[in-house]
């Protein structure tokens, strides 16, 4: 079995595992993917000579991957999702079968997410044999304010007409923390792999009205970041990947999102699941 150990002197590696080898080849296909990538691998400080905090150890042929979120995290197929191309990085890293159980569903709301995790059998059945977990905290949600505000363009309540998009986010805030808590409460991030993976905005064309909107998306996600830092969870960075660091990239002009501008192209779902293998399997301490 490979030994996937993090080191603090990354990025100056006298060793490196061959799947860190593998990201660090397959990140060049434009300068700023490469650099959030990059950004990513240090964050994380990937990769040791030995040493430091326990990594994910497989000693039987077989890993179990539970994947629960929305449906953004499967298209545009089943072959090519970004679920299932991870699941393939980590066939390829471990040298064992996956075994994929699949708990995202196309339009699934937080609170139902919550629900599951508290008292979904079969959910909590995968959760207790798993190896690796990737969530994604959804945001359908937010469909409440994007209808009342038409993406923006009209009055949502309050004096500057935003107060639907402030409600909006206090109640995802919330229900972040309870999902975190209730899968914490499941699965100890110590033993197992737990990865989050954060989230692009479907639907911006770099209007005035989409800037604004994506400024409360990026708030949302950096409280996901928060609430997972607090329980020793990294987060792959989709959002800053696909819009750039400063959010005026449109992803469906950068061929990461189809024509409708909202689910991933099979470039879009390989960045993402690039970023989920970008933060190793160093466990929580």
């Amino acid at each position: 079995m490979q030994d996937l150990r993090a080191s603090a002197d990354f990025p100056g590696l006298a060793c490196r595992s061959e799947g860190t080898l593998r990201v660090m080849q397959t990140i060049g296909a434009s300068a700023r993917r490469s650099l959030v990538l990059l950004a990513t691998l240090a964050a994380m400080v990937l990769v040791s000579c030995g040493g430091g905090p326990r990594t994910l150890e497989i000693d039987r042929g077989r890993l179990v991957y539970v994947a629960i979120g929305t449906s953004t995290v499967f298209a545009p197929s089943s072959s090519e999702g970004a679920i299932y191309v991870y699941r393939d990085l980590l066939a390829e890293d471990f040298g064992v079968e996956v075994d994929l159980r699949n708990h995202t569903a196309p339009g699934l709301p937080a609170s139902t997410l919550l629900m599951n995790l508290q008292t979904n059998e079969r959910l909590l059945e995968d959760l207790a044999a798993a190896d690796v977990v990737t969530l994604h905290v959804p945001k359908t949600d937010w469909i409440v304010p994007y209808s009342e505000s038409v993406q923006g363009t009209a009055d949502c309540g309050g004096d500057d007409g935003q107060e639907c998009w402030r409600e909006a986010l206090m109640i995802y805030r919330s229900r972040t923390e309870d999902i975190f808590a209730a899968l914490t409460a499941v699965v100890d991030p110590s033993e197992t792999l737990i990865r989050v993976q954060d989230e692009y905005m479907p639907f911006f064309r770099g209007t005035e009205a989409d800037r604004m909107i994506l400024s409360y998306w990026q708030e949302g996600e950096a409280y996901v970041a928060e609430v997972a830092a607090g329980h020793r969870i990294p987060v792959a960075g989709v959002l800053d990947a696909f819009h750039g660091p400063d959010g005026t990239d449109v992803p469906c002009d950068e061929d990461l999102l189809q024509s409708d501008c909202d689910h991933v192209t099979a470039e879009g779902a390989r960045l993402m699941a690039e970023l989920l293998h970008a933060l190793g399997y160093e466990l929580a301490e």
